[in-house]
């Protein structure tokens, strides 16, 4: 399954890139109803949550293409990826929900095209 950064979905695989899920932040409502907030603001206060309400907002934000995942599901998940992978994963997943100008762009062209050479002036 590929992830479209541009649709703000995040791809979520270990390093050997043999599990792969996508995580998707549409499930924001179900957060917001959980901590009574809005959704940016959880997502800035990260540092400030405890893991097991992050393992909350990494269920969530997989539920919308994997609706099969538990949450003890999810533990296997992270246990699999690392929890500072975890983390990044949702940090990319807010920033390609809610930023949908720049940064999910620049998420699909990192990973999708190879890099351009750039063009200088000829020298004399």
């Amino acid at each position: 399954m590929l992830a479209n950064p541009i649709k703000g979905q995040t791809p979520v695989k270990t390093a050997a890139g043999d599990l792969v899920f996508v995580l998707t932040f549409p499930a924001q409502k179900v957060c917001e109803v959980r901590f009574n907030r809005r959704f940016l603001d959880i997502a800035e206060d990260l540092d400030e949550l405890l893991l097991t309400d992050i393992g909350f907002i990494f269920w969530a934000g997989l539920q919308h293409f994997q609706p099969h995942l538990s949450e003890t599901d999810t533990d296997a998940v992270v246990t699999e990826i690392g929890v500072l992978a975890m983390y990044k994963v949702i940090g990319d997943g807010v920033r390609a929900a809610f930023d949908q100008g720049e940064v999910a762009r620049d998420v699909a062209v990192s990973t999708t095209a190879s890099p351009r050479k750039a063009r200088g002036k000829p020298t004399p």
